[in-house]
C-alpha cells in the first residue's frame, strides 16, 4: 500500500460506513466538517455531523458508526434537524455532504 493509499484509508473507510449507515436510517443526512474541510492534508481527524429525525436514529447511527470511529480519529456529532436549524450548523461550520450525495469535493483527501 502506497503512503497516499494510507493517507486515504480513513476517509474511504469513512464514507463507505456513512454510505451503509445512511441507507439503513432514512432522511438521515451525513456532513464533513472541521480540518478535514479546511485544512485537509494536515488534518488530524475527520469531523462529522449525521443529523436524523428521530432519538432512536440518532442512537442507532452512534450504535452503527462505532466502529469506524474507534478504528480511525473520526469526531461524531449528531444533531436533529431541529438542532442544526436552530444553530444553522451546516452553514456556520462549512460543512460538506458525505451523504445521501456521497459526493465529496475534489480538494478534501
Amino acid at each position: 500500500m502506497t503512503n497516499d493509499e494510507l493517507a486515504l484509508a480513513p476517509l474511504n473507510d469513512l464514507k463507505r460506513e456513512v454510505e451503509r449507515v445512511g441507507k439503513l436510517i432514512p432522511n438521515s443526512k451525513f456532513y464533513l466538517f472541521g480540518s478535514a474541510v479546511t485544512h485537509p492534508k494536515a488534518c488530524p481527524d475527520f469531523d462529522v455531523l449525521a443529523v436524523a429525525d428521530t432519538h432512536e436514529e440518532q442512537m442507532r447511527i452512534f450504535d452503527e458508526m462505532h466502529d469506524v470511529c474507534s478504528t480511525w480519529p473520526i469526531d461524531l456529532l449528531v444533531m436533529s434537524p431541529a438542532e442544526e436549524a436552530e444553530c444553522d450548523f451546516v452553514q456556520a461550520q462549512s460543512c460538506h455532504p458525505l451523504f445521501p450525495t456521497s459526493v465529496v469535493t475534489s480538494h478534501i483527501p
